[in-house]
């Protein structure tokens, strides 16, 4: 695992960081995810604040980790309650269940700026100056982010960054680095890029046999992202992971997996370089869109 800088913090971050939403999983499963994580290197978790299982299990299984070793984001405000004093409760009741005395990072989740009142940013930033939350940060794609980055009151991003990304994400990403705001990015993989269309395993006849053997168009393909599905040795997940993982600022990028052995895969993908050719071909399928979309 390679570890970047977390803004001006003095932390570092393992460059694939695992977001966790316990929905689906059990408080074992929770626990034995977050082992399988740490073993790979993981040191980076992005929890949802009003998620009570959850927050427990990472309680428990990072109880015997070095607390100056991990950093833990905490997002709230997902349920549009942005409330100053639900806000404050749900930020104590997260450090009592994870059993810490601070989190590095509070996150709002898809804030609007009419959402957030004065009360509520001058609890959040009395938060950061009594050292129990030392980050205070945003995620989603709401254009009011724009406002909120500007006003110099947040410390972190967090942001959709793909190799579909357009102008919109790409600019905000910069103008978040140039404040100094840490940048975190997720949803690496594309959902429009996870299903597979059906193949047929029926044997060719022989016509289609004699075509076969004739040698491929060099430039079948190019303009499109077929060869998400067609690189020797790599998944569509894997070049996409790769991908968002060559942009330097982006301090991490996080992965939504609980398999142990699938987070393993994806956590050794920060320790390999980009498939040859890969980013020209990413370029020109971006190129291909945007002509077609105009």
């Amino acid at each position: 695992m390679r570890y970047r800088p977390l803004s001006g913090q003095g932390a570092v971050v393992s460059a694939v960081s695992l977001r966790l939403r316990a929905d689906t999983l059990t408080h074992a499963e929770a626990v034995a995810a977050i082992h399988g994580a740490v073993e790979q290197g993981v040191n980076f978790f992005d929890l949802a604040g009003d998620d009570v299982r959850l927050l427990e299990a990472v309680g428990e299984a990072l109880g015997g980790v070095d607390r100056d070793l991990l950093v833990l984001a905490v997002r709230i405000g997902g349920d549009r309650n942005f409330d100053a004093r639900v806000l404050q409760g749900r930020i104590v009741d997260a450090l009592r269940r994870l059993r810490v005395g601070y989190v590095n990072a509070v996150i709002l989740d898809q804030p609007s700026g009419e959402e957030l009142s004065t009360q509520t940013l001058s609890m959040l930033k009395a938060a950061r100056a009594s050292g129990k939350v030392r980050m205070l940060g945003l995620a989603g794609t709401d254009e009011s982010l724009d406002l909120l980055i500007a006003t110099g009151a947040f410390d972190l991003l967090m942001l959709p960054f793909n190799l579909t990304s357009g102008q919109c994400e790409r600019r905000r990403l910069m103008e978040a680095s140039k404040r100094d705001m840490a940048v975190v990015g997720y949803d690496p993989w594309p959902q429009m890029f996870r299903a597979k269309p059906a193949t047929s395993q029926a044997k060719p006849g022989l016509l289609a046999r004699v075509f076969q053997s004739r040698p491929a168009d060099p430039l079948s393909g190019v303009g499109t992202y077929a060869f998400l599905d067609q690189t020797p040795g790599w998944t569509s997940e894997e070049i996409c992971l790769a991908y968002a993982l060559t942009d330097v600022k982006l301090a991490s990028v996080q992965v939504e997996v609980t398999d142990v052995d699938h987070l393993a895969r994806l956590a050794a993908i920060a320790d390999r370089e980009l498939p040859p050719a890969s980013a020209a071909q990413v370029e020109m399928a971006r190129f291909a869109e945007a002509g077609a979309a105009a």
